[in-house]
């Protein structure tokens, strides 16, 4: 087991599929999991607004295709890390799961009107997909029980 000195903390991983029998492919739902956070960043635009940025380092890029465990990597060729950007970073499973949710249910939703002909029941629907993502997201937060997600202050400088 490796052990890295990132913070880690909860995010929301998207899980793609295909929505129609075309090629468009769409996020249509997300789990919660776990990420180390590698690098935050704070964007300021000319109209004032404020936006956070978080590089992360989910433990699995593609799940639940990818069996293979993510860890934060440099590369000293590119200078960077195998990093993901992400808006939302959580210290508790509880937030995460509840905007994790919330999201969710927007995507069936959108997913029951663009597919009103093969959709005969939504309830059924939101219920079988709630349900396979509990599975998934129990799945990946097992595997990552090595990972303890960090409450402590980050920007806490720390001294030798």
């Amino acid at each position: 087991m490796k052990k890295f000195n990132f913070p880690i903390k909860y995010t929301l991983q998207p899980l793609h599929g295909f929505i129609y029998e075309t090629e468009h492919y769409k996020t249509e739902s997300y789990i919660v999991t776990k990420c180390y956070v590698v690098e935050d960043i704070v964007r300021y635009s000319e109209d004032g607004t404020i936006k956070n940025i978080h590089k992360v380092v989910l433990p699995y890029q593609d799940f639940p295709y990818s069996k293979k465990r993510n860890y934060p990597t440099y590369d000293i060729n590119t200078g960077s890390y195998n990093v993901r950007e992400v808006e939302h970073l959580y210290d508790s499973l509880e937030e995460a799961k509840e905007v994790c949710d919330f999201l969710n249910m927007k995507c069936f939703e959108e997913i029951a009107v663009a597919n009103t002909s093969r959709v005969s029941n939504f309830i059924d629907l939101v219920e079988e997909r709630f349900n396979l993502l509990d599975e998934e997201e129990n799945r990946l937060l097992e595997s990552t029980n090595d990972m303890e997600v960090s409450y402590e202050n980050r920007y806490k400088n720390k001294t030798m």
